[in-house]
């Protein structure tokens, strides 16, 4: 049994490492949030259209498909703190470019590109961060606080709009990615300890809540139908919340609502993924047999969300479905990270990297999908397809939670 100045100590280590990798993540995200918060005002001085704003966030996302899978396993390789240090470093370096270097939007767009490659880095480091360095017991929680810094970076670059874009210009706002990426650099350097390559010795004095540290694979690992499925999961139910906050207020402002309106509505439902990802992670730790069900419910109510919008709702009924379609299809994400490394511990990098696949290419086909049904048919058909990209998302959860441990070194 742990002394308790041993169990404080280990509880401050890893409350120390959840909120320097959640702090790193956000701000890998920002400079693609910024792309959109600031598309306007960039456009006017950079010379590019709507469709330009489409290519670079798409390019960024598109980058982090390309390189995720082999980029988690060089994560395996070299260790979650130099994964995540490497990301932010480059991050920066980027946000500077950025700052003082851009001059057209083509320029932005290969920027972004070069950005989108690094997200993989952060994330798949942070999946072997906790697996290495958090108990069992609070993984649930550490995944959900790391997947709610990602709308919180969202709303932080909507705020970049009026403090700093219409004030001092779009290119201070891109100076703050220079500021934090190094002070972020320092908090992994002493937060996140450094990997461990064994399985720690089962001994009497062992404390049961140390986490088994991964090891690092050896040769080529192979993943199974179950982590396929679930890697499918994502992309689908990815698709669905990505159009979600993508076409959310210009759907609310063809319903009716007014813009102000529309914007507070993305706003609050947004608000409510961060909290959706924070409860449903505690939820997990407490009763981990409801990981499974809790992850398929989210995909299943963001579904129902979706296909609520469908019925073209106005006023309060807009609002409440918006919260439903938000909440739930933004808040599996920790939930799914969280059940791709418990089922995964020796390559909870490589896993991560599965998910993170399906995440970038959902939130890129998602919004181009829900776009041009909208364009050709309907904002109704649109959700109304959408809402079956979401039940098929569920159904593949489903199908990958039901199937036996799923990873093989070859």
């Amino acid at each position: 049994m742990a002394r308790p100045s041993l169990t404080i100590g280990r509880s401050l280590g890893t409350n120390a490492t959840i909120g320097a990798t959640s702090v790193a993540l956000a701000t890998t995200m920002v400079p693609v949030f910024l792309v959109g918060a600031l598309s306007t005002v960039i456009g006017d001085d950079l010379g590019f259209d709507e469709a330009v704003t489409g290519a670079i966030v798409t390019g960024f996302y598109l980058a982090a498909a390309v390189v995720a899978m082999p980029l988690g396993a060089l994560t395996e390789r070299i260790g979650a703190g130099r994964a995540m240090r490497s990301g932010v470093l480059l991050s920066a370096a980027g946000c500077l470019v950025a700052a003082t270097l851009v001059t057209t939007g083509w320029q932005l767009a290969a920027l972004m590109i070069v950005l989108g490659a690094t997200l993989p880095l952060v994330d798949t480091g942070a999946a072997r961060a906790f697996t290495t360095s958090v108990p069992v017991g609070r993984r649930g929680m550490a995944f959900g606080i790391k997947e709610a810094s990602v709308p919180l970076a969202s709303m932080l670059a909507g705020l970049s709009v009026p403090l700093l874009a219409t004030t001092v210009g779009w290119r201070v706002a891109f100076l703050g990615g220079v500021v934090v990426g190094p002070l972020a650099v320092v908090a992994l350097r002493l937060a996140v300890p450094a990997d461990r390559t064994r399985l720690p010795a089962t001994t009497g004095s062992q404390d049961r809540d140390d986490p088994p540290a991964p090891t690092r694979p050896r040769g080529r690992v192979s993943l199974r139908r179950s982590v396929r499925l679930l890697a499918a999961s994502f992309a689908l139910a990815g698709a669905g919340g990505a159009a979600v906050v993508t076409f959310l207020v210009p759907a609310a402002v063809d319903s009716g609502m007014s813009g102000a309106s529309a914007g507070l509505t993305l706003a609050v439902a947004s608000a409510g993924g961060i909290v959706a990802r924070l409860v449903a992670g505690v939820v997990a730790d407490r009763r981990p047999t409801t990981l499974g069900p809790l992850l398929v419910t989210a995909m299943l109510a963001g579904a129902a969300g979706t296909a609520g919008l469908a019925l073209r709702p106005t006023g309060a009924a807009l609002v409440a479905v918006a919260l439903v379609a938000l909440t739930a299809g933004w808040g599996w994400t920790g939930l799914g990270f969280t059940a791709l490394t418990q089922f995964v511990p020796h390559a909870p990098a490589t896993a991560a990297g599965a998910g993170i696949l399906g995440l970038a290419l959902g939130g890129t086909i998602g919004p181009t999908l829900f776009g041009q049904l909208a364009a050709r048919g309907s904002y109704p058909l649109g959700w109304s397809v959408l809402a079956a990209v979401f039940f098929a998302g569920a159904v593949c959860a489903y199908a990958g939670l039901r199937i036996d441990r799923f990873m093989a070194v070859d």
